[in-house]
């Protein structure tokens, strides 16, 4: 875990920075035919509370607070969908300049006790990510899949998620979204669906 005191974008470019060295790494490593290492990172933005827990043989500081949570649950969320790079839509939104890098929007949802909607993000870099074009091209295909699952149009978000895939045949999202689509076509919405589900389900189910 790392705090960045200062901007959201500090702790952005700090992950791009690391993929960047990790690609190097990983160069290095294929010379001996060693496998590549993946990493994936949760990025968040909000107070937390600092201090330090223990007692006097054994002392450490640490962080607490809702904002810490997420960014656990968000690191979660990339290595079970195989992304180097997630973050929230609120995050992105502290950064007042144009974006340097290019990201999408892969899920809507809640989490477990909170009210308010979550946008998760993928934040993707061309130097690092061997699919950054196709998620570019299927970017636009993918929010209008999300919407129309939202809506409940399970029928047309699954032919539209269907339509990324064959262009993005390994993405892990869009499997996810997939799977949810035949679930829900087999035995119907559940009552009360509103489109957005918990990111607890999310990580449990897929």
């Amino acid at each position: 875990m790392a705090l960045f005191p200062g901007k959201p974008l500090d702790a952005v470019q700090a992950s791009l920075d690391i993929l960047q060295s990790l690609e190097s790494f990983n160069a290095t490593r294929a010379l001996t035919d060693l496998p590549p290492i993946k990493v994936g990172m949760g990025l968040n933005w909000g107070s937390v509370m600092l201090g330090t827990v223990g007692e006097e043989e054994r002392m450490d500081t640490t962080v607490i607070s809702d904002a810490v949570n997420l960014a656990s649950r968000l690191e979660m969320v990339a290595k079970l969908n195989n992304i180097q790079v997630v973050t929230t839509q609120s995050t992105l939104d502290q950064i007042k300049v144009t974006l340097p890098f290019a990201h999408r929007t892969i899920l809507r949802g809640k989490v477990k006790g909170k009210s308010e909607l979550l946008t998760l993000v993928e934040i993707f870099s061309e130097t690092t990510d061997p699919d950054y074009q196709a998620k570019l091209d299927t970017r636009e295909m993918y929010t209008r899949a999300m919407d129309a699952y939202h809506r409940g149009a399970i029928a047309e978000s699954k032919l539209l998620f269907t339509e990324v895939s064959v262009i993005l045949p390994a993405d892990q999202p869009t499997k996810n979204y997939l799977n949810r689509c035949n679930r829900y076509l087999d035995k119907g919405l559940p009552d009360g669906w509103d489109g957005f589900e918990r990111l607890d389900d999310w990580l449990a189910r897929d």
